[in-house]
């Protein structure tokens, strides 16, 4: 029974570990296009601004 729980939460966590890494690479990647756009169109404008 104790080995039973024991094991239960040890796949409960990698379970909740896994969703957490899943989660945090999607959200970084989500993040550096974001970053990426933003920083984008400020070298646009920068370049625009330097043009005019």
């Amino acid at each position: 029974m104790f080995f039973d729980a024991s094991a239960k939460g040890v796949i409960d966590v990698a379970v909740s570990f896994g969703f957490v890494e899943l989660f945090n690479a999607y959200f970084a990647q989500a993040m550096f296009g974001v970053v990426v756009v933003v920083l984008g169109m400020a070298g646009g404008f920068d370049y625009f601004s330097f043009a005019n």
